[in-house]
């Protein structure tokens, strides 16, 4: 079974404090109800940001929900409370 999101949603895997994605270091001290980078997993077919699976973002975290699948934490949000994608140079 897998996780497919519907409309304009996003399915997210967050990148918690102290963890290394692509470069980015998260300090311990970065308050986890702001914005925080997170993983792509998924996206509804309504989303029309220029996102990938696997691409890295900037999020509100306070917006999106919380989902626990498989033992595995998941956060669903809509694209409009992503601020930014992460690119390397």
């Amino acid at each position: 079974m897998i996780i497919e999101p519907q409309s304009d949603y996003l399915l997210l895997t967050e990148i918690l404090p102290g963890t290394e994605e692509s470069g980015i270091i998260i300090p311990e001290y970065a308050d986890i109800e702001r914005t925080l980078p997170g993983k792509v997993e998924a996206k509804g077919p309504a989303v029309t940001m220029a996102v990938n699976d696997g691409d890295l973002v900037l999020f509100k975290r306070h917006l999106f929900d919380e989902v626990v699948y498989n033992r595995q934490k998941y956060l669903f949000g809509k694209e409009s409370n992503v601020l930014a994608i992460l690119r390397d140079n």
